[in-house]
Order: C-alpha cells, then sequence, then structure tokens
C-alpha cells in the first residue's frame, strides 16, 4: 500500500538529489519498514549506505565519531573536538562520495509534552547537525523517520527545494484489507472497510485488533465492533 510513496520518494532523492528528507507520520504507519524497504531498493545507487537507529537518544558527537569512522574506512583516529568541527569534517565526505545515512526514531530527541521539535537538552545539537546538512551544498542524503518534524527543516523545505517532508496518511482499503487476511482473519468485505475506518488505516492497530479479534472473539468482527 506504499508504493506510491516509494515512487515518491525514490524521485527525490535519486533523481533530484535532495540533501535532506523527512518521513513523519504517527506511530504505527510504516515509517521503518518504508525507510528499510527504500534503502533496500535505492541502495545501488550511493556509494555508502549506513542505516542507524535513535531509539536510546545517542549523543551527536558518539553518532558523527561512528559515522567518520567508517568513512574514513578506520583512518581517522584524530577526530575533532567540537561538534561543529566533526559536522564540517562529515560534510566533507559528503561532498566527496554519494552516501545515504538513514536515522530512524528522531522522535526520541525530542522532549515529551513540549513544544513539538523541541530538544532534549543533552542532544540539542542534533538541530545544528540537520539544518547543516540541509543548507549545505552536498552530493549525498540524510533520511529521517519520525513523529515530530525537526524545527529546523520547515524554512529549508519545499516542493523544489534540496529538503522535503513526506507525512504518510492511513492506508487505502485495499491495502487494509491484505494486512487483515494475511493475519488470518477472514471477514465480509463491510467488515474489513469497518475495522480500517476504526483505525484510520493504520496498519500496526490493523495487525494488533486482529490478533485481540482471533484470540479472545474467536475471530467475529461484527462482535468484536459491537
Amino acid at each position: 500500500g506504499r508504493e506510491r510513496e516509494l515512487v515518491e520518494l525514490e524521485r527525490w532523492i535519486v533523481d533530484e538529489h535532495c540533501r535532506l528528507v523527512a518521513l513523519l507520520s504517527r506511530g504505527g504507519y510504516g515509517k521503518t519498514a518504508l525507510s528499510v524497504k527504500l534503502t533496500q531498493q535505492i541502495a545501488r545507487h550511493f556509494d555508502v549506505v549506513i542505516w542507524r537507529s535513535l531509539q536510546n537518544a545517542p549523543p551527536l558527537e558518539r553518532l558523527l565519531a561512528e559515522y567518520l569512522t567508517f568513512l574514513s574506512e578506520q583512518h581517522q583516529t584524530d577526530l575533532p573536538e567540537s561538534t561543529g568541527e566533526r559536522i564540517a569534517l562529515l560534510l566533507e565526505y559528503l561532498r566527496t562520495a554519494r552516501c545515504l545515512l538513514v536515522l530512524d526514531n528522531v522522535e526520541t530527541l525530542f522532549q515529551e509534552r513540549s513544544r513539538a521539535g523541541t530538544y532534549q537538552a543533552e542532544v540539542e545539537a542534533y538541530g545544528q547537525f540537520f539544518q547543516r546538512v540541509g543548507q549545505t551544498a552536498h552530493r549525498s542524503c540524510l533520511l529521517l523517520t519520525s513523529r515530530e518534524q525537526p524545527k529546523e527543516l520547515a524554512p529549508l523545505e519545499g516542493s523544489h527545494a534540496p529538503v522535503r517532508t513526506m507525512t504518510l496518511a492511513g492506508l487505502e482499503q485495499e491495502a487494509c484489507r491484505h494486512i487483515l487476511e494475511d493475519s488470518d482473519l477472514p471477514g465480509t468485505e463491510g467488515e474489513y472497510r469497518r475495522l480500517a475506518d476504526r483505525c484510520a488505516g493504520n496498519p500496526l492497530a490493523l495487525k494488533l485488533i486482529a490478533a485481540t479479534i482471533r484470540d479472545l472473539f474467536g475471530g467475529n468482527i461484527t462482535e468484536f465492533l459491537s
């Protein structure tokens, strides 16, 4: 159910050479799965691909050290001390080689119950990193997945700009039906449609509800809905 999104993302990154692309949605809409599928699909266009989860909100200095060590093929042992210098050195590598850097779960960097896109104090430097990658000319692409948009992206993005944002909506009815059938939950078209509407096309919610209906309602969708 994400064929259209895959085509558009590939066009942005491969054909139009976007420097930074953000893939946004609420939880359960398949950002991570889509980023993995996209990475597999376009990897051949890049010299280097690094896919990294930010699940535990690592300090930017550590992430940059990992990038620089990998891109220098272990030759870069005396890394710059300052974050700004490390970002500048990474940008040199992004100009030299065509790299695809994927950062999943970017929302873990943000404070809960505060203004959208407000970083936790210890990882505020990520804002500077995202801004410089989006502003600076290079040959590579940084792909982010997040439940919230980093505030640095808004002034940089545009339909013809090198920074783009895609927000995932719920899946169409046909894709929802395939998910429910694949979850071994038999039902009528009407029952599938009502379940998909109730879940707003959220694929993870559909899978969890299908398991609940099988286990607690004997597979009876109508009984569950009532």
